[in-house]
């Protein structure tokens, strides 16, 4: 699929220029950690205020779970048009048909809905909306002259924001947007669609008054405990917001240099128990700065996972788990098995591969069931939802078995065995503090240009 897209991007980025209205276009991010640069939400901020200070009203609708309910065969539509789209649904020479075929076959044939987290998926969701643009942008002209533009139109990945003037005008607009995304079997999300009066719109200023808060990196305790009651407060002023990580984000620096490391850690524990996005930036905190300062409370983090498990579990937050796991076997913090031992019983390749890793390291304490894992173990299993246990447990003798000879003997994956392609790589070697720091400077900066 990727190769797909970078073939014909050339084609696909004309495409999207069609647009009059969004402002997260899909642009291709050289120096950064991922193929596309991320949606701008300042930016987003920046036109709403401009929205709510030149109009009466503001039409907003938002396309309803926009990359689970694709279907897949508009990204044809959208990108040679449905009339000859349909007609030539089979011809693989154009690639829109192509890139239909293969969202498809890596969802074991689903035709609705997108992969959530590639950078192909925002590829084709822009590609999408840019088509619903068009005949948004049409069916405005048309009706009323409007220009989408002119009327302070914009759309944000899967959200349409307008400037109106009046009461009926907005009901024109939501009802055009309406008609425009069904065109392409989408659907509106009512909970979010609505028409209300402007007035002051200042969303980013939360913002800056949480950097401000932010001391130096040789804060003392006093420094510290003013900090984290600042973003309490902004939390509480701004429910609507996720302050917390916003927060947590911007101090990466501050946590890695500070001393006073205890209140620290046991902030970043207790935040996360509140607000579970904050997960993957605490985790990224803990293992450089155990990396580089040997201070962290690796016993005390291990006790703090085996009492989060059971309740993850229970709630089927598999991701949480997986990302504690990880934590702990950077950390080499000890895990009892009694505390895991209801995921056993999961079938999830993320969870077996990581908790079988943490048994290879000895952190373990106890034994433990890869029973229902290694039926996987076949030539089956490599075509099934486990195949990424059943490939990188051969790969990194992580089964009970030991077995390999269905990863050796298949067409593809044996080859990769055999070149020690790796899906999953343990523990942290490939995590850096001045990597993160240079990260940091260039986000810094392009948030400035932006």
């Amino acid at each position: 699929m990727s190769k797909v897209l970078a073939e014909n991007y050339v084609g696909i980025r004309k495409l999207n220029r069609r647009s009059k209205i969004s402002i997260a276009p899909a642009i291709f991010d050289w120096a950064g950690e991922r193929a596309l640069i991320r949606p701008a939400f300042d930016a987003r901020d920046a036109q709403r205020v401009t929205l709510n200070a030149g109009y009466e009203l503001l039409a907003e609708a938002d396309i309803a779970a926009f990359f689970h309910s694709v279907y897949t065969h508009i990204i044809p539509w959208a990108i040679h048009g449905k009339v000859l789209a349909k007609k030539k649904k089979q011809d693989m020479t154009m690639y829109g048909n192509l890139l239909d075929l293969l969202v498809r076959n890596a969802q074991d044939g689903q035709t609705i809905g997108l992969p959530v987290g590639p950078d192909t998926s925002r590829l084709l969701a822009e590609i999408i909306g840019t088509a619903v643009d068009q005949a948004l942008q049409t069916a405005l002209k048309g009706k009323r002259n409007w220009s989408a533009k002119q009327r302070g139109g914009m759309r944000f990945v899967d959200d349409y924001t307008f400037g109106c003037t009046s009461r009926q005008e907005a009901e024109i607009i939501v009802a055009a947007v309406r008609r425009c995304v069904n065109e392409f079997e989408l659907e509106l999300n009512n909970n979010k669609t609505s028409i209300s009066p402007t007035g002051p719109f200042f969303p980013a200023a939360w913002k800056e008054h949480v950097r401000s808060l932010l001391p130096g990196s040789n804060a003392d305790r006093g420094s510290l405990l003013q900090y984290f009651y600042g973003i309490e407060v902004a939390v509480r002023a701004h429910p609507e917001a996720n302050v917390q990580k916003f927060a947590i984000q911007n101090a990466r620096r501050l946590f890695l240099e500070c001393g006073e490391w205890r209140l620290i850690e046991d902030y970043l524990l207790s935040s996360y128990r509140q607000n579970s996005t904050v997960l993957p930036i605490m985790l990224e905190v803990l293992i450089l700065r155990h990396l580089d300062r040997k201070d962290v409370g690796v016993e005390r983090v291990g006790a703090f996972v085996a009492a989060r498990i059971p309740t993850l579990t229970r709630l089927q937050k598999r991701g949480e788990i997986c990302w504690l796991l990880f934590l702990c076997i950077c950390l080499k913090a000890p895990i009892r098995a009694a505390a895991i031992s209801e995921l056993f019983d999961v079938e999830d390749s993320a969870i077996a591969i990581l908790i079988s890793d943490a048994k290879r390291l000895g952190l373990i304490q106890g034994g433990i069931d890869q029973s229902l894992w290694d039926r996987s173990l076949t030539a089956d299993g490599l075509r099934s939802s486990m195949w990424l246990y059943s490939y990188e447990s051969a790969l990194k003798n992580l089964n009970s078995s030991g077995s390999k000879a269905h990863v050796t003997a298949d067409p593809y994956f044996g080859p990769m065995l055999a070149l020690d392609v790796e899906f999953y790589r343990s523990g942290s070697s490939h995590m850096n503090r001045n990597a993160l720091l240079a990260r940091l400077r260039l986000e810094r900066a392009r948030q400035q240009i932006q």
